[in-house]
């Protein structure tokens, strides 16, 4: 379809890295959106899957860079992980991260750490609260 100009790319969407690494050996992808696996707490696609994506030329978008919550809450509780209930070794290692970008706020940092990366082409966010849209853009528009 590529070839005879009926699309202009060709990608795949998410959760995991194995899938990303099994398409690839396939063939060739132009752009992975993947969720939560470039974030400040979860760095596995950064051993295989992005050296592959920067050599290949392949864009990822990063989504989930909250890990479906925690890292825009914070340890606090009832925080989020993973599409559930952070469990208390993740609330460690939160606060851990939570003091090591201090005095940046955790949501900031998260928002932006994967765009340090040269084939992360943008970050894709998910809210249904205004409140989080607002931090978001605020995040954004700042410098540091």
């Amino acid at each position: 379809m590529k070839r005879d100009g009926q699309i202009a790319g060709f990608g795949l969407g998410v959760n995991e890295v194995r899938p990303c690494l099994d398409v690839m050996a396939h063939g060739h992808l132009d752009a992975i959106l993947l969720a939560g696996r470039y974030t400040l707490l979860d760095r596995s696609a950064e051993s295989e899957l992005l050296p592959l994506c920067r050599e290949r030329g392949i864009s990822i978008v990063i989504g989930g860079v909250f890990n479906s919550g925690i890292l825009a809450t914070g340890p606090v509780e009832g925080a989020f992980y993973d599409y559930g209930l952070a469990p208390s070794d993740i609330l460690e290692r939160v606060r851990v991260l939570e003091m090591d970008v201090a005095p940046t706020p955790l949501a900031k940092a998260a928002l932006k750490f994967p765009l340090a990366e040269k084939c992360v082409a943008s970050v894709l966010l998910g809210t249904t609260r205004p409140s989080s849209i607002n931090r978001n853009v605020e995040a954004w528009k700042s410098r540091d």
